[in-house]
């Protein structure tokens, strides 16, 4: 069961929806990146309406880093992500891989909303869309 916080964001969130995902593209400032065993964390910016935001986002799981087939799949069990301007929200119980997570971003909400999940919406109009079984 994935459980998405959002009373921190304040932007909609659109779950399900085409083209509109809850992970967003980040172009990663390279300097920034951190990692150990258990987290992975860095800075950078996504572009949103022709304007660019500041992000930091931090991944916890079981990270392997010996090669690259390890890293790909190492197990990623939470992410919490803020962007300036719009606030940050978390996802717990993931259970992917980074391969699965590197995917599209439609994909992988079909991932992570593939059992009974539990949602906590923002102040703001929250669009989701139910995930048949």
């Amino acid at each position: 069961m994935t459980y998405i916080n959002g009373e921190q964001y304040l932007f909609r969130l659109s779950i399900g929806q085409t083209n509109d995902s809850i992970l967003p593209d980040i172009t990663i400032n390279e300097n920034s990146i951190t990692s150990s065993s258990t987290s992975l964390s860095g800075t950078g910016t996504i572009s949103y309406n022709n304007e660019s935001f500041q992000i930091s986002a931090t991944y916890y799981g079981d990270f392997d880093y010996y090669s690259i087939y390890a890293a790909e799949n190492s197990i990623v069990y939470s992410a919490y992500i803020t962007i300036n301007k719009f606030g940050s929200y978390s996802i717990q119980n993931i259970n992917l891989t980074v391969k699965d997570l590197g995917g599209d971003p439609n994909y992988v909400e079909l991932l992570l909303l593939q059992n009974d999940d539990y949602i906590t919406a923002t102040n703001y109009v929250t669009t989701y869309m139910r995930i048949p079984e």
